[in-house]
């Protein structure tokens, strides 16, 4: 007789259909990668009819704390994204649930899909998954074990991890195993497999085989610090995962080629994980914030993406005092920036403008932005150039060149 697992009889809210309109804005390289600043929920279908449909997607949703985060750069601060739910606990569930399962809608065959969040309600998500995606589909709850985060409590024991739900859509899931450093070698039996089974393996007298071993099988227990200001990694926007993380999971879960996607992306951690280890890769945000800190992280990191917007949704325009100065040496255009750029830029690009697009040919972000007010940079001549100015906080403004 079959097992009946128990299942969570949940009606989302109705959700009427909205047709997402995606428009090209910037469009960065070869534009491989995408990255769109919009609702996922209205965003996914439509992005699998331009992206095909994803061999990882990672999600890392507000945890349901009841708190708003704040994003401080430039000396400014303002909201990244708000995680507090008419409804308490209910309101939050209405708002992930449809999109757990549209994202499940978009998974291949041999997908998977990670659910990242912590106690407020990971017990609630597990079922729901349970339900979309099959109880038999369930792979891993995997630890992250943090060791450096600072605990206020004294009626309870500290919190110290989060949990990550690793879900597969069939049984032919793509899986790599990983595999970590020791930190010194060991003395282990060694083991063969015979008849399908593993044993001990001996020597022609029937003596037992032993090997030193430097390194170990990856189990479900992650121990990895919470990301510090101190890192090269940091970004400052909140709740940014540490990218050692989202590599394990982009080598673990996916091949090159494959496509990874994260629909609440955020400062672009995994954005940029499936770029180093040759994925392609969709990110999508709400936030004009989080869109800003993933366009100049992947900027950076030398990838080619089209930057889209749902439905017309814009970034808040710049005001700023710096001014774009221009001169001509021959056939070249000369750029140069007066005014406080350090203190109210986080980068800008120079590029062609056409259709509203620009196509970027020479920018400059993060730790070079110090060099904003004197730095220049010759690009091709045209009757179409552009600058565009990029603020801390996802602001933009562009200014059309005549040369």
């Amino acid at each position: 007789m079959k097992r009946e697992h128990p299942v969570l009889k949940w009606s989302p809210p109705e959700i009427p259909p909205h047709p997402c309109r995606l428009e090209p804005v910037e469009v960065w390289g070869d534009g491989r990668g995408i990255l769109i600043l919009g609702d996922n929920l209205k965003v996914v279908r439509e992005l699998k009819s331009i992206a095909g449909s994803a061999d990882l997607i990672y999600m890392d949703p507000p945890f349901a704390t009841g708190r708003n985060f704040g994003f401080r750069s430039g000396g400014n601060a303002s909201k990244a994204y708000g995680d507090r739910w008419d409804g308490g606990i209910s309101g939050y569930l209405d708002m992930l649930g449809p999109r757990l399962t549209a994202m499940a809608e978009v998974l291949r065959p041999n997908g998977s899909m990670f659910v990242h969040l912590d106690w407020h309600a990971v017990h609630y998500v597990k079922v729901f998954l349970d339900g979309i995606l099959g109880y038999e589909s369930f792979v891993n709850e995997i630890i992250w074990h943090y060791y450096n985060k600072f605990s206020r409590g004294r009626r309870a024991l500290p919190r110290a991890h989060d949990t990550i739900l690793w879900y597969a859509a069939g049984p032919n899931y793509t899986f790599n195993e990983v595999r970590a450093e020791r930190e010194k070698p060991v003395r282990q039996l060694k083991r063969v497999m015979v008849d399908g089974k593993l044993v001990n393996a001996r020597n022609d007298e029937g003596n037992l085989i032993y090997q030193e071993v430097t390194d170990r099988k990856v189990d479900d227990v992650w121990t990895l610090p919470q990301l510090q200001p101190a890192s090269s990694q940091w970004t400052g926007y909140p709740t940014q995962k540490h990218q050692v993380l989202l590599e394990t999971i982009v080598l673990m879960a996916s091949n090159e080629g494959h496509l990874v996607m994260d629909p609440f992306c955020g400062s672009g951690t995994t954005l940029e994980a499936a770029h180093i280890h040759g994925r392609t890769w969709a990110g999508i945000d709400s936030s004009p914030a989080a869109i800003g800190v993933s366009r100049s992280r992947m900027a950076r990191a030398g990838a080619g993406f089209t930057l889209y917007s749902c439905d017309g949704q814009k970034f808040p325009k710049l005001d700023t005092a710096v001014q774009v100065i221009v001169k001509t040496e021959g056939e070249n255009v000369v750029l140069h920036l007066e005014g406080p750029a350090e203190k109210e830029l986080a980068g800008w690009c120079a590029g062609t403008l056409s259709d509203g697009i620009l196509k970027p040919v020479w920018w400059s972000f993060g730790a070079k932005r110090s060099a904003l007010s004197t730095s220049s940079s010759p690009i091709s001549g045209s009757d179409r150039l552009a600058v565009r100015l990029y603020g801390h906080h996802g602001e933009t403004r562009t200014v059309p060149l005549e040369t």
